[in-house]
């Protein structure tokens, strides 16, 4: 049975952890888990503190994903083309997982802009 990285989050429930695209000292920066149904999501670090580590997670599609790694859609393209969840994961220092599930609308922007908005 493999060990949940992310566990009991609200509307996924157990995350497990697939790869590593990119590692800074100890932490996951960017990498992909997939739930019990084998679904997969982008897992993005988006803060580290002194007891506490902040995940932005969605979920996508390998095709997705890999559209991604050439740099041709950004990780806010990739939200809108999922379902429509991200789901911000705080992990504290004992390894406790807090989750909150929250909806992007990115109804009002461009498709372009969206696909053009591109990490550096």
């Amino acid at each position: 049975m493999k060990k949940a990285y992310f566990k009991n989050i609200v509307g996924i429930g157990d995350l497990y952890h697939v790869k590593s695209y990119y590692k800074y000292d100890c932490f996951d920066c960017i990498f992909t888990c997939e739930d019990a149904q084998n679904q997969l999501y982008l897992c993005i670090l988006t803060s580290v503190g002194t007891k506490v580590e902040n995940y932005s997670v969605f979920r996508t599609t390998p095709q997705l994903l890999n559209e991604y790694a050439m740099r041709r859609v950004s990780p806010l393209y990739m939200a809108k083309m999922g379902d429509g969840w991200v789901y911000d994961i705080t992990d504290d220092a004992n390894g406790v997982n807090h989750s909150i599930q929250t909806t992007v609308d990115c109804s009002m922007l461009s498709n372009s802009l969206v696909s053009n908005c591109l990490l550096p």
